[in-house]
């Protein structure tokens, strides 16, 4: 995520460079192919599985996260989409509270899920609700009221259609979204 933030950042502060498409691209390859591997066990256990759903749900949205911030596609967009509903699904499949509940609970792939995807909306305030139900994360209720305040916006991001082929072309949507969270919510989406 770090190495995502410093290509948006060299990107808002030399929309020319030629670097960052690169990096940007070599980023999703690796991305890619940390995607592909997974266990070939015939048989694991619940709570590897539940560790292997929870980091597939932090590779997925280091995915979407490039793709819109660096390379400035909507979630609209069939390379982002795409990834939105496979988080869906991954999202649906981690517990939300119980034995195999973590500390490791996918908080930002579940938030990022039901801001950029109205689509999916559900499963994230699914997920929410089933966590609050224990009261035992102190940051999910804050988080939670902060997404719930942003499903009453207008999209901010640019339609799919008609994209310029350069990332340089291409509308910085995902500054503005961070913006209007700060507004929103102040500090609290410091992750973001």
């Amino acid at each position: 995520m770090s190495q995502i933030n410093y290509c948006a950042t060299r990107l808002h502060q030399d929309d020319q460079s030629i670097v960052v498409p690169i990096t940007a691209k070599k980023l999703l390859q690796l991305l890619y192919e940390l995607k592909s591997t997974g266990s070939t066990e015939p048989f694991i256990g619940p709570t590897t599985k539940m560790i292997e759903r929870t980091a597939y749900a932090w590779l997925l949205t280091a995915i979407i996260y490039l793709r819109c911030r660096v390379q400035r596609y909507p979630p609209s967009h069939p390379c982002v989409s795409r990834h939105l509903e496979a988080l869906a699904k991954c999202i649906q499949a981690v517990p939300a509270s119980g034995l195999h509940f973590t500390a490791n609970a996918p908080i930002l792939p579940v938030f990022l899920l039901g801001l950029l995807s109205a689509k999916n909306k559900g499963v994230a305030q699914d997920w929410f609700e089933r966590v609050l139900q224990v009261p035992v994360r102190s940051t999910v209720p804050p988080i939670y009221e902060a997404l719930k305040r942003t499903w009453e916006w207008k999209p901010i991001w640019p339609s799919a259609k008609n994209l310029p082929y350069s990332i340089r072309e291409r509308e910085p949507w995902w500054e503005k979204l961070v913006d209007r969270l700060l507004v929103e919510a102040g500090g609290m989406l410091c992750f973001m």
